[in-house]
């Protein structure tokens, strides 16, 4: 039913921008059209704010009811137009994008492009009906409330909340894609509240209790959305609208799992019993009553990490001007903070021997079949390691006596090749006649992890012994490892520098005179100054140990990348032959680099197979020789696995690739929506991790994700009013000048952590009459200025608000005492830290002829001990600590868990 006061066919909006030509719906909130963008000819879907509570249509505008004593529309349109230009700058596939936002008729409005489709109410019975359409399947259900969950995701991160997550707000585009429409009852967090309209009326069955009753079950906040997800999730696996505000043990009994859990928890009354934020409910498929709890994977622990990490920034950076916020957003959604991750496919390696075998064939001692043993899947017994190829090859080189370099990729298991060489070398010499290996390590962490791998080989007793040697071990372990030195020593190059220069290590450096293998792992770390003091230290080992013959082994998953593989061959061999010195130099052909096979039988499915795979949803095969013959593997493997620089030439490693990208490739390959894809992919990449090659016993597909995150930016703005301002979080000194005008200087802001108001972090130049941009940790002088150039850090509050006196009451209390005649005044010793209104130039020159390039500021100086936003006034008492403790800023680090 449409509201009696909905705006008629034919009306103009925005002065001739829009005609109306049907309303559409309406609802607590307001009204909803569809449009015309008169000067193109665009359909659009207009929202307009009328809460029907508050206000209602008389000739002529929007007239506010007299039920609305206290002025609540008046901020709610305010409160409107905020929370619609803050979603102009979302950018999801599965939410309604905002066009415009505007006021009219005494209300707010923003416009949407009509993207055509059916909202999910077709799907389901009104209240106390029975079912009429068909119950959805399972994987109907899946293909849903994945995106939904994601778009849910992605605002909650932003700090903003829809409120009126239902059917009729979740649109099924013509193409298929799911789309979240109807932001009316957005709200933005704001301080960790959210304010509320209690008077707006939501819809029975899917609103949170909590948003109509806030006293009762408290302030609505992102469980609001969970309620009405899960209530959706009711609706679509019953056919039923919800009645009840919590299901029925009869009703949640009727639902399959994962939906039965998924329902019960998100619908709990009270807000506190149900999941914390969206991807915690969301989670909960894993752990319901017939569930894999397995099934959770790398991807889901990725949004976990990365949604933690951007709750704890965005927790930190409320901004209350809607322009700087949008820039903000911009820069957090894009590659600046926590950039997609990048997907790489460990392919499989060609096989070579087992050690038994080798051993068989007198290329290793027999006792090394004995020790390297890897356990059988499902069993308590163990078998000999089947090598990789490169392992082997890297095992024949080292059994000739050559020095030699494995360049293969990460978990390609580098360290057995030159491990295995030298356990076999001190078992056919006999252990115990000294040092016999030095294994040199870029950082401790691969130190503790290589020594790991080692103990799980050689056991408590072992025929080899080994130690590791650095500065995590304690005076009493060094002096028992000098006394007795292992055969096999693990060090990092800081350490094995104070061993050849130290005299308490004497001992260890006699004990070296046998030495025969030294190992440099990461060779790619060693670059530049690094590498040089490298290979010094390498000419001085040999020198100090008297060693003549030392056969040199390194390994890298990237030295070289250009070139073809010949080319790669001989540039690694030549900067290993800079490091490792020594009379001969590395042999091109005894740089190896890995032999990678497909596992899938690199075929690379057609279009319509892969069509046909996408399409169908059954779970992908778990048997090795089905789920390779499948094409989605196959493909996949094909494009993130393995590449071929000719037809008849060797199979080489992808590099990693965003996963969004891989499928946008897939899609445009198949004709499919790209978060189908995601998701299809997703599942392959999981499923492949679960079958286990039959010849290696290793998992087809070994993938893994490469996540950085950064430390933020700091925001910085001209100092001119909007539109002129400039924003960006790029470190850059100034913009060119307006006109032919002095260049515009940008200057660091900084955000009130009460109320998000902003403020330039400045130097005051007190003789030249400026200001210059300063750091807010940063209270020493400028460069070439001293103590007496009168050079003062402060800020200047640049909010529209800027300019007004700031009354007595708004001062910190101990700045005020009272004169002799008992009136208020300001302590001389903060007299000078009072704000004053300023004009300012763009250059950040201070003016008294205000002028369009002028902009109305406060300035005080630091430390920052008041807000000067109206609605906040907070004040600090102790300004004895650092301003960062009372304003906050996007860069993360100067916070407790920078470390």
């Amino acid at each position: 039913m449409v509201s009696p006061d909905a705006l008629p066919a034919g009306h103009l909006l925005k002065g001739g921008l829009f005609r109306i030509n049907a309303a559409i719906a309406s609802g607590g909130f307001g009204v909803t059209y569809r449009a015309t963008r008169i000067s193109d000819g665009a359909p659009v879907v207009i929202k307009e704010l009328l809460p029907s509570d508050l206000v209602y249509r008389v000739p002529g505008g929007l007239a506010v009811a007299e039920n609305d004593p206290n002025g609540e529309f008046g901020e709610c349109v305010r409160r409107f137009v905020r929370e619609a230009e803050f979603l102009k700058g979302f950018d999801h596939p599965n939410i309604v994008p905002i066009a415009e936002c505007f006021t009219d008729n005494g209300t707010a409005y923003f416009a949407m492009p009509d993207l055509g489709g059916r909202d999910l109410t077709h799907l389901i019975a009104p209240p106390g009906a029975p079912a009429t359409a068909p119950v959805l399947s399972d994987a109907e259900i899946l293909d849903i409330m994945s995106p939904l969950v994601d778009a849910l995701r992605y605002i909650h991160r932003r700090n903003l909340f829809h409120f009126d997550i239902k059917p009729a707000n979740i649109l099924i585009r013509p193409d298929g894609q799911v789309t979240l429409i109807d932001f009316g009852a957005a709200k933005r967090l704001r301080s960790g509240l959210v304010a509320m309209n209690t008077q707006v009326q939501f819809t029975p069955g899917f609103a949170a209790p909590e948003l109509s009753d806030p006293e009762q079950y408290g302030t609505p906040d992102g469980r609001a959305d969970i309620y009405g997800l899960a209530a959706t999730l009711l609706a679509l696996a019953t056919g039923k609208a919800p009645v009840r505000l919590h299901p029925t043990s009869a009703e949640l009994n009727a639902l399959n799992e994962p939906w039965r859990t998924l329902a019960t928890a998100g619908m709990e009354m009270i807000p506190e019993n149900r999941p914390r934020t969206i991807d915690d409910w969301w989670r909960l498929r894993f752990t319901g009553a017939g569930t894999d709890v397995s099934a959770r994977d790398i991807f889901d622990l990725r949004e976990d990490i990365v949604g933690t990490y951007q709750r704890y920034v965005r927790g930190f950076s409320y901004i209350k001007d809607t322009q700087i916020a949008l820039e903000v957003e911009k820069h957090l959604d894009g590659d600046g903070i926590w950039p997609a991750p990048l997907v790489q496919l460990n392919p499989s390696f060609e096989p070579g021997e087992s050690v038994e075998e080798l051993a068989s064939r007198g290329v290793l001692d027999p006792a090394c079949a004995s020790i390297f043993r890897r356990p059988v899947p499902g069993g308590t017994s163990r078998t000999s390691l089947r090598l990789h190829r490169h392992q082997q090859e890297a095992i024949e080189v080292a059994r000739g006596g050559h020095s030699y370099v494995i360049s293969t990729g990460t978990g390609s298991g580098k360290s057995l090749g030159y491990f295995i060489p030298i356990i076999d070398r001190v078992l056919r010499e006999g252990p115990g006649k000294g040092i016999r290996a030095v294994v040199v390590y870029p950082m401790n962490a691969l130190a503790n992890s290589q020594e790991q791998e080692l103990a799980k080989f050689l056991g408590a007793t072992p025929a080899v012994t080994f130690k590791r040697y650095t500065g995590q071990e304690s005076d009493a372990e060094k002096r028992a490892i000098r006394a007795n030195p292992p055969d096999v020593l693990l060090t990092n190059f800081m350490m094995l520098e104070l061993i050849l220069t130290r005299s308490a290590e004497s001992d260890l450096v006699r004990a070296m005179s046998s030495l025969k293998f030294l190992v440099l792992d990461e060779l790619h770390t060693y670059r530049g100054r690094q590498g040089a003091d490298v290979a010094l230290l390498v000419r001085r080992l040999r020198q100090r140990t008297g060693v003549t013959s030392l056969q040199c082994a390194g390994t890298s998953a990237t030295i070289a990348s250009e070139g073809t593989r010949a080319d790669r061959q001989a540039e690694v061999a030549r900067v290993a032959s800079l490091l490792f010195g020594g009379d001969v130099p590395v042999d091109p052909a005894h740089v190896i680099f890995e032999t990678v096979q497909p596992a899938c039988g690199g075929v690379d499915p057609s279009p319509d197979a892969l069509t046909l795979a996408l399409a169908d949803r059954s779970p992908l095969p778990t048997a090795f020789d089905a789920f390779a013959s499948h094409p989605l593997a196959q493909w996949l493997e094909a494009n993130l696995g393995f590449r071929r620089d000719a037809p008849d030439g060797p199979y080489e490693r992808r590099g990693a690739r965003k996963l969004a990208d891989l499928a946008t490739d897939l899609a445009e390959l198949t004709d499919t929506l790209p978060y189908i894809a995601v998701r299809r992919l997703r599942e392959c990449l999981v499923a492949g991790n679960r079958v286990k090659h039959p010849t290696t016993g290793f998992p087809v597909f070994a993938y893994r994700l490469h996540q950085w995150i950064g430390r933020g930016m700091t925001v910085f703005a001209t100092l001119e009013a909007p539109p002129h301002r400039e924003i960006t979080l790029e470190t850059i000194d100034a913009l060119p000048g307006r006109d032919g005008g002095p260049p515009r200087t940008l200057f660091p802001l900084a955000f009130c952590r009460e109320c998000g108001a902003a403020y330039a972090s400045v130097f005051h130049d007190t003789r030249h009459g400026r200001y210059l941009p300063r750091m807010v940790s940063d209270r020493t002088l400028p460069d070439g200025v001293g103590k007496d150039d009168g050079v003062v850090p402060g800020f200047l509050f640049v909010d529209d608000d800027a300019g007004s006196t700031v009354d007595f009451e708004y001062l910190p209390d101990d700045w005020i005492e009272s004169d002799r005649s008992g009136n208020p005044r300001i302590k001389a010793t903060y007299r000078n830290r009072v704000p004053v209104p300023v004009g300012v130039m763009p250059d950040g020159s201070i003016t008294d002829a205000y002028g369009a390039d002028t902009l109305t500021a406060d300035y005080f100086p630091a430390p920052f001990a008041l807000c000067l936003n109206p609605s906040c006034r907070v004040t600090h008492i102790d300004t004895a600590s650092d301003d960062q403790s009372r304003v906050a800023q996007i860069a993360t680090e100067g916070r407790s868990t920078a470390t």
